[in-house]
């Protein structure tokens, strides 16, 4: 008779593919990759912010650390919203230009001054045109301007390093003083370098830089490129993964970071590509500048004797972030919120003194620094894999056998050694000593190794009964779920069989077609799931039910065995065990006026002689050729014979040892990860099991 049982394996598209499907969803999986340092960077904050309460209790004398956090998100108030996008927009520009050039392999250092070059040229345009309302056609012309003149300047600082090897640390960090002392000349009102009268209309005589308010931007120019800035962010940062991930420039420029010898071998010209990464770096890095000056402060020039200090940050973005582009999105809100907020923060009733938000920003970069180690921490999965295995009976029976193992496996080292010592140090004149010592170490040994010897096959049959009764219940889950799928065809075909009825009284063939084609599609399903020669379902069910009576006979023995066990182990101890037979191996030890110990000193003095007398009659001149070769053999030959003499006192006994509890301890380890991982396999066969829908 042939019966079909639910076979969860057979079912693909069932909960496993489901739950795989979900987890390509969520998890990313197609980009792993990304995922991982997306996920890295996050946890690198969460550790971060963490280590930063306990410093805010410590630093404000018990204040609720909490209070950060409400104070910070009082920064997302419609007053202060607005700020916290231009921040976005500036940390997300910046921080992307700096992941970009690391990628490349190059370190850009010089964000501060392409972000100034920004405002060097689009306020000497500015300026010089003399138009005080700046139109949006006008923005979009400081922005172009913007983008080529920080192109050009990074660009340098690639040419430098692709054809003279001159670093681009040092080359960008010129280049940002070089934009400082242009700025500073340009825009000082001693300069003359616009005309009178432009100078005392636009230039400042209390700093150099331009004058406060004198530049406007309406509100509709103000939204359209603020929005323009967000779409332009994004489209940057996926454009920009794109490429790292998917495409042939992609992969060279990777390459280029990982080694520029292997890149040359590749056939990549990476002259080209470290001038382009730069260049690019500079003309991204010189949009955040642009949004800087125009919309953050408000269209004002100023600061300009010193780099921008805001272009550091950049660094500490793309890290946080692990280069990623995805991850700088969520590294640059995180900076953007705590930029925004800090004055929050200083405020009532937290006071947070203005320098701890510069501590807290370093105490997430301490933990960016280890984000290599967060991306192996995967808090979801280890949490499910720790509850899977300590909620299963078998698997605490197999890791209580492994624990046992292990205690064992010390015990035989521990004793090795103490016995290794009295081998290495016995004779004449202290053997009665020692002798007694090696009686009490073994009688000690001897009991000891009996109860773990004992617990290990205690826990071996305890693990084999938890075995039994886990396959046991699950085949009982199986049987009740098919008395489940039964009742459902049953019932369907009942509710069948009654519209049939209702719709025959109703004269409409057309319907009563389509219920009887459902209802044998129906009764196919009763008869390919019950089989051929069982058509009543009653049968079944009774047959089902039978097996689960023998089922739960079994289970509950098994039950009474595992209880009778568990006390056994319990009740291990000296007196239950045989004390008598435990025999002294005195033949073991090789007792003479001297020890083994100083046979092994002596013998290595003899080498010492011996090697000396060789090398002397070697490294005469006199010496033939073959002389000299037939004493180094002797030198050769001297060294094999003491070492095999030292073997055999026990010189190298304590490195055997050693390495044989690490193998019983590597094997030990290995039989229990196997075993947790069919642990793992059949929690999801029961979750499978249980979600399934069966046949219907």
């Amino acid at each position: 008779m042939e019966n079909k049982t639910i076979n969860q394996n057979e079912n693909p598209s069932g909960f496993k593919s489901f739950l795989r499907n979900l987890r390509i969803f969520f998890r990313l999986e197609q980009t792993r990759t990304s995922f991982r340092k997306i996920s890295a960077s996050l946890w690198s904050i969460v550790f971060g912010l963490i280590i930063a309460m306990i410093f805010i209790v410590i630093a404000t004398k018990g204040r609720n650390p909490f209070l950060f956090f409400t104070q910070l998100f009082k920064g997302f108030n419609s007053t202060s919203l607005p700020d916290f996008y231009k921040y976005f927009l500036i940390f997300g520009f910046a921080g992307l230009a700096s992941a970009l050039a690391f990628k490349g392999g190059l370190f850009n250092i010089g964000i501060s001054g392409q972000m100034m070059s920004s405002g060097l040229i689009s306020f000497s345009v500015l300026i010089l045109i003399g138009n005080k309302n700046i139109s949006t056609g006008y923005l979009f012309l400081c922005m172009f301007l913007s983008i080529i003149l920080g192109f050009l300047i990074s660009m340098i600082a690639g040419v430098l390093k692709a054809y003279l090897n001159v670093h681009e640390v040092i080359t960008t960090i010129i280049l940002n003083w070089i934009v400082v002392q242009l700025s500073s000349y340009i825009f000082w009102e001693q300069s003359h370098v616009f005309s009178d009268n432009l100078t005392k209309e636009f230039l400042s005589t209390d700093y150099i830089g331009t004058k406060p308010g004198i530049f406007n931007i309406s509100s509709t120019s103000n939204t359209i490129f603020m929005v323009l800035g967000i779409i332009m962010l994004v489209s940057f940062i996926f454009a920009s993964w794109f490429i790292l991930k998917y495409t042939t420039l992609g992969y060279k420029i990777k390459m280029l970071g990982i080694s520029k010898t292997n890149g040359k071998y590749m056939g990549v010209n990476d002259k080209l590509i470290t001038i382009l990464i730069m260049g690019f770096s500079g003309a991204i890095a010189s949009l955040a500048g642009f949004y800087f000056y125009f919309f953050k402060e408000n269209i004002v020039f100023a600061g300009v004797n010193a780099p921008n200090p805001l272009g550091f940050e950049a660094i500490a973005i793309s890290l946080l972030a692990l280069n990623s582009p995805i991850g700088i999105i969520f590294t640059s809100i995180f900076y953007a919120t705590l930029y925004n907020g800090q004055t929050y923060t200083q405020l009532p009733p937290l006071w947070l003194e203005p320098d701890y938000i510069y501590i807290i920003t370093a105490l997430i970069l301490y933990f960016a620094a280890l984000s290599q180690l967060i991306m192996a921490f995967k808090p979801i999965d280890f949490l499910w894999k720790l509850i899977t295995r300590f909620s299963d009976r078998e698997y605490r029976a197999q890791r209580n056998l492994f624990l046992t193992k292990l205690k064992l496996a010390r015990l035989n080292k521990k004793y090795a050694f103490n016995v290794h010592k009295i081998k290495m140090n016995i004779k004449n004149n202290n053997k009665e000593k020692l002798l007694t010592i090696y009686s009490i170490i073994e009688n000690k040994y001897q009991l000891r190794k009996k109860i773990l010897e004992a617990k290990i096959l205690l826990y071996a049959k305890l693990a084999a009964l938890q075995s039994q009764s886990k396959e046991l219940e699950f085949k009982l889950k199986v049987n009740n779920k098919n008395i489940k799928l039964i009742n459902n065809i049953d019932k369907k075909i009942e509710k069948s069989n009654l519209k049939i009825s209702k719709v025959d009284k109703e004269n409409n063939n057309i319907k009563i077609e389509k219920l009887r084609n459902y209802h044998n599609i129906l009764l196919n399903k009763k008869q390919q799931y019950l089989g051929k020669e069982i058509k009543v379902s009653e049968l079944k069910i009774i047959e089902y039910q039978k097996s689960n009576k023998m089922l739960k006979i079994k289970i509950n023995e098994l039950k009474e065995k595992t209880l009778l066990i568990i006390n056994e182990i319990k009740n291990i101890n000296l007196t239950s065990l045989d004390n008598k037979n435990i025999s002294l191996n005195y033949a073991q030890f090789d007792i003479s006026n001297l020890s083994n110990k100083e046979k092994i000193i002596l013998l290595e003095k003899e080498f010492k002689t011996i090697q000396y007398q060789f090398l002397s009659k070697a490294m005469n001149y006199k010496n033939s050729d073959h002389e000299t070769i037939e004493n180094f053999s002797n030198i050769t030959a001297k060294r094999r014979e003491i070492g095999s003499q030292s073997f055999i006192l026990g010189k190298y006994e304590i490195r055997d040892i050693r390495q044989q509890y690490i193998a019983t301890k590597i094997i030990a380890k290995n039989e229990l990860k196997s075993f947790a991982l069919s642990t793992y396999n059949h929690m999801f066969k029961t979750l499978q099991l249980t979600f399934s829908k069966g046949e219907i």
